[in-house]
């Protein structure tokens, strides 16, 4: 059970890390991590992809390696990446 001071410490602190918000509050890594995903609590500002940023992904996906890719796509983790390809071929590339 998580105590609304508990709660307000997750809101209070969104850039602290996982591990230390669970030392802190003596919770579990997982517990923290399920919390502040339920509430909503991002680490990053998560930044919307462009249009442009679709469209290297769709033209060059599979085609290019990993290391051209991301340099072609400053910012975004190679995850980030593969998300976004996985997410727009589920829309067969049409976005």
């Amino acid at each position: 059970m998580w105590s609304e001071d508990e709660i307000q410490f997750l809101f209070d602190n969104p850039k602290m890390s996982i591990k230390d918000i669970a030392v802190a509050l003596g919770k579990t890594e997982g517990a923290v991590r399920a919390k502040r995903s339920r509430l909503g609590i991002r680490t990053e500002e998560v930044i919307p992809w462009t249009a442009d940023e679709r469209r290297i992904v769709q033209l060059h996906y599979g085609e290019t390696d990993k290391e051209e890719l991301m340099n072609l796509l400053p910012g975004r983790s190679w995850n980030a990446i593969r998300s976004q390809a996985f997410w727009l071929r589920k829309r067969q590339w049409n976005v």
